[in-house]
């Protein structure tokens, strides 16, 4: 909530308030412990620190956690982005994006994985994700019993690749998220958590490229990269939508955010951490590989999360299935490529693997499109 005084929407702190369970977990019943609230105070606190302070720092200054009456809920205030009050998401879903907002991700998240944490910060959110596998194992199960459907690619590799491998594919990503301790994830770093600068009114980007990363309850330690993956994903979502709907210029310029944010992230990790091998990249890669499997199949296809802010507007029905189930599809590829079984290829393989993953499938899309 914006909270302003009168008159004064200037005036005004963000409050935002959280109960003992997820809205985002289809299960009410699994508890998501209140205490991740004070820890997400603790981490903004921290990440401020580790970035200059506030007013330098991307991440809005936190000023209290207060328990509500009866303690079944707490309230965070935090100050307010005055002049920045714009999601990263929309921008992304028109096809745009500020080059220094992708390259100053990359360094927060290379500085967040710095962060000296112990491997149990905020534990009590790892049990709430994992409440959500047996939700995961009976949606695969629902998917490869069903006819088939030759417009939803997902749909068809489901099938292609057997449920036992999919339904492996879940258990190594459930087990990585129980044991992997490397570095501290943010956990949540889709572009809806990123604030950015308005457009000026000739559409050009704002003054600065400043943006605040907010939202982080479900920080914990985790595996190294797999914030980038989450990041990634939501393009490479849009490239495909614009792709359906013949529109290159968009799809292409999307599909530039991946190698930019990655790129980037790699040299300001060399930056940071010195002596970094590329087996420890190989590491990451795979890690980010992780991250988009979860979102770009589990929470943009399985789930539609967001859906209703996708660039889907303009087609119809059949179109819309052909554009989820090939975001669905690029997931689940990406998922096999690193939960489904052997990791023996150097990084530049893996890597190319990817790239010609998602510039194949928008190539795909493209060539099929209707007529602009």
């Amino acid at each position: 909530y914006k909270i302003y005084l009168k008159g004064h929407p200037s005036v005004a702190v963000f409050t935002k308030l959280s109960f003992a369970y997820a809205l985002w977990n289809p299960d009410k019943s699994a508890v998501y412990e209140l205490e991740r609230c004070d820890n997400e105070f603790k981490i903004m606190k921290l990440f401020s620190d580790m970035m200059g302070g506030p007013g330098k720092a991307p991440v809005v200054e936190p000023y209290h956690v207060v328990d509500t009456e009866g303690g079944t809920s707490k309230v965070m205030i935090v100050k307010w982005c005055n002049g920045s009050d714009v999601q990263l998401a929309s921008q992304i879903s028109n096809g745009i994006f500020d080059k220094r907002v992708i390259l100053g991700f990359a360094d927060a998240i290379a500085t967040l994985n710095l962060a000296p944490v112990d491997d149990d910060w905020n534990e009590a959110c790892r049990s709430c994700f994992l409440a959500l596998d047996p939700a995961f194992k009976h949606m695969t199960t629902q998917f490869a019993s069903q006819p088939d459907d030759q417009s939803d690619d997902s749909a068809m590799l489901v099938k292609e690749l057997g449920l036992e491998r999919c339904i492996h594919i879940i258990e190594t990503m459930s087990n990585e998220y129980r044991n992997c301790r490397e570095v501290l994830n943010h956990n949540d770093t889709k572009q809806w958590n990123i604030i950015v600068e308005p457009l000026n009114e000739d559409g050009s980007f704002g003054p600065t490229g400043k943006f605040s990363l907010c939202d982080w309850e479900m920080s914990i330690k985790g595996k190294l990269g797999k914030d980038i993956g989450i990041f990634a994903a939501l393009p490479v979502a849009c490239a495909i939508c614009y792709a359906t709907q013949g529109r290159k210029k968009e799809a292409y310029h999307l599909l530039e955010v991946f190698p930019m944010v990655w790129d980037s992230y790699v040299n300001a990790i060399k930056t940071k951490h010195s002596g970094k091998d590329e087996e420890f990249f190989r590491s990451a890669f795979y890690g980010m590989l992780g991250g988009f499997y979860l979102y770009l199949y589990w929470a943009y296809y399985a789930f539609g999360l967001h859906s209703e802010s996708m660039p889907l507007q303009d087609l119809n029905e059949s179109y819309v299935t052909k554009a989820r189930g090939s975001m669905g599809y690029v997931g689940l590829k990406a998922g096999n490529m690193t939960y489904g079984g052997g990791r023996d290829i150097s990084l530049p393989e893996l890597r190319e693997s990817f790239e010609n993953l998602l510039k194949g499938k928008v190539d795909e899309l493209l060539a099929s499109a209707p007529p602009v």
